[in-house]
């Protein structure tokens, strides 16, 4: 009876940590927008950002990318899966970008060997306002990490 009573009890506590974890974690994890910049990190911003850019081109329809990260298709057009990624939201309740897509094409710009540069059909997407940084993806990791940075020529 007593190591059933113990039992109880660990399971109970073990629940309520998990309930407080979650619950603290929720805003950025559950994928609703950060109350405050100081509630996600550096990476997590472009990400939204990113994100927030796809919802407001792309709608309800779910983004695929092709040769690399050219976000050029949506939806049941995105076929076969062998030519294109589909790209599933990490964020939900996405406000709006300080991203925008540029008229500039990738072409005859040079971000050096690991970033690649982020495109919607085939434009790049400035990072600010500023327009001297754009979006990338730092292909030498294995996961999406993403940058902003000025291309070297």
């Amino acid at each position: 009876m007593r190591t059933s009573i113990r039992s109880a009890g660990l399971i109970a506590l073990s629940v309520m940590f998990a309930l407080s974890i979650s619950a603290q974690f929720s805003p950025t994890i559950a994928g609703s927008a950060p109350k405050s910049h100081s509630e996600i990190s550096s990476s997590g911003h472009l990400l939204w950002n990113l994100e927030a850019l796809l919802k407001s081109k792309f709608g309800a329809q779910i983004p695929a990318a092709s040769k690399y990260d050219n976000f050029d298709c949506s939806g049941n057009h995105c076929v076969p899966l062998s030519k294109y990624s589909p790209f599933f939201y990490t964020f939900t309740n996405l406000g709006r970008t300080a991203f925008r897509v540029s008229s500039k094409s990738p072409e005859g710009l040079n971000f050096g060997a690991s970033p690649r540069p982020v495109q919607i059909y085939g434009k790049l997407i400035y990072c600010s306002n500023v327009n001297t940084k754009f979006l990338v993806e730092l292909s030498d990791s294995i996961s999406f990490t993403l940058a902003c940075e000025s291309p070297l020529t």
